[in-house]
């Protein structure tokens, strides 16, 4: 049930994991950057790094377990953006640029009032895609987490699929 105060956040206590679907201090692993680093046969050292993640996969390919992986998108609280990434997050008018939705990369979340949940809002980023096992990403829906209501959820699917439908401008 989405609170008053959230309009497009419910909290879901159920197993079953939805587009929409939003995790906190996932693992996800990241392999070298160096493509070097990639010799047959040879052992390579892969990190593990936490990411709050939104999941991209559709509920009915969920429900009918069609894929072993899901794909996520992380994001971030847009103060911690601010810090990291400075050179563009603190261009003026940028993160209004995001709220309008001309920014095709990003997607915008509102402000989380659901108790339990508090947080500012937040910035998704369709350009870093990830996979997941479903599997683990099911082994972490035994705690209540967001989801995404259905009129927030189909903004953001519509806004996903443009991001990659879109011709490159020459």
């Amino acid at each position: 049930m989405s609170s008053k105060n959230s309009p497009c956040f419910e909290l879901v206590t159920e197993p079953s994991i939805r587009q929409g679907d939003i995790f906190f201090d996932f693992p996800v692993l990241v392999p070298p950057a160096n493509p070097k680093a990639y010799i047959p046969g040879v052992e390579i050292n892969l990190v593990i790094e936490t990411h709050d993640i939104i999941v991209m996969t559709q509920s009915c390919v969920l429900d009918n377990a069609k894929v072993e992986f899901a794909t996520v998108c992380p994001h971030w609280p847009i103060g911690e953006l601010l810090r990291i990434r400075p050179e563009e997050f603190k261009k003026r008018g940028f993160i209004q640029s995001i709220r309008s939705r001309k920014v095709p990369r990003y997607h915008h979340l509102d402000d989380c009032t659901v108790e339990g949940f508090i947080r500012c809002e937040a910035i998704v980023f369709f350009e870093s895609v990830m996979r997941v096992p479903l599997d683990l990403l099911k082994g972490f829906t035994e705690s209540p987490r967001l989801r995404l209501t259905p009129t927030y959820l189909s903004i953001l699917a519509h806004d996903f699929g443009d991001f990659f439908a879109n011709p490159a401008k020459p």
